[in-house]
């Protein structure tokens, strides 16, 4: 992300890339760990976890 780490720009910005790349609203993808790190934890709601794989592997081709 390009994003500057400051007052949680990065981590709207990883949410909202997530969230279009799913084909979700953005209120479906919220941080669930890893607010203040590199590293996060998503949730991910209305999607199955077969769905969300899918999903993210069309975007790998």
């Amino acid at each position: 992300m390009r994003a500057p780490a400051e007052a949680g720009r990065a981590n709207e910005a990883v949410l909202r890339v997530v969230a279009a790349a799913l084909e979700l609203p953005l209120h479906s993808v919220r941080i669930a760990s890893g607010g203040s790190s590199p590293k996060k934890i998503l949730e991910i709601d209305d999607l199955d976890l077969a769905t969300v794989r899918a999903r993210i592997d069309a975007l790998a081709r």
